[in-house]
């Protein structure tokens, strides 16, 4: 055959889901949690400065003048946060600081793992996130 066809043998689906693009919906679905108003009783306001050591120092704060997520962007959020539960839990809570945009050097020092390990395992985390939702889908995983 001509044209560089394969002969006989089907095309492969290429995969819908790669690192990249989980890592981009878990920091969206960050996000619309950050925009969530807040939930449970109401307390009392002080008028005390809030203490350095109660902020996260260095963290985004979420800007109060952002509407609320409208119910597509909760429903994305909600499928990320399923996807978190196919993760064991160091995985996931290293998946979800890094959607939340920590530093390295925080969440080094918070899951007590140095900074090539970690970039291993958040990758290694995505990867098993993107075959999953590649299975889910009908595509065969990919060989690379």
């Amino acid at each position: 055959m001509t044209g560089g066809m394969s002969r006989g043998r089907p095309r492969r689906r290429r995969s819908r889901w790669n690192p990249k693009r989980v890592a981009q919906a878990m920091e969206n679905a960050a996000a619309t949690l950050m925009r969530l108003p807040p939930v449970g009783p109401r307390t009392p306001k002080s008028f005390w400065p809030r203490l350095a050591r109660d902020l996260e120092a260095g963290l985004p704060r979420p800007r109060r003048d952002s509407p609320p997520p409208d119910s597509r962007q909760i429903e994305a959020m909600d499928r990320c946060l399923e996807w978190l539960r196919w993760l064991p839990p160091d995985q996931a809570r290293l998946v979800w600081l890094r959607a939340e945009r920590r530093p390295w050097k925080m969440i080094q020092e918070e899951l007590a793992i140095g900074r090539t390990k970690g970039w291993m395992l958040w990758m290694t985390a995505l990867s098993e996130i993107c075959l999953r939702l590649d299975m889910e889908n009908g595509h065969s995983p990919s060989r690379t």
